[in-house]
């Protein structure tokens, strides 16, 4: 049964997406529906669809997935708001074990 672990990527501008890495410690036997849990520290920056509970597929065969989030950019009405962390964190699921590091956060 494979571990899954996610890592965040570089900086993202706003209008951006900000990219997740799902890596799994062995390739699974078949496709695999990953749940995840996406916040954001603010709440001008990720629209309210793409937070809460979320899925990715991690293929068969395959030792990773990218999980991306888009961001809104809010350059017009909201521009003195400050920037955010976004956080994905790895949840239970079947067919897979959480490791260690389930949580990841980007800018």
């Amino acid at each position: 049964m494979p571990t899954l672990t996610i890592t965040g990527g570089s900086e993202v501008t706003e209008g951006g997406a900000a990219e997740f890495t799902i890596t799994a410690s062995e390739a699974p036997l078949m496709d695999l529906t990953v749940n995840l849990s996406v916040a954001d520290a603010a709440s001008n920056f990720v629209a309210d669809a793409d937070e809460g509970v979320q899925t990715v597929v991690l293929a068969k065969g395959a030792t990773s997935v990218t999980y991306s989030v888009a961001t809104i950019d809010n350059s017009g009405p909201f521009a003195d708001e400050l920037s955010g962390e976004i956080t994905v964190t790895l949840k239970n699921g079947t067919g897979y074990k959480v490791g260690t590091s389930s949580l990841a956060s980007g800018r």
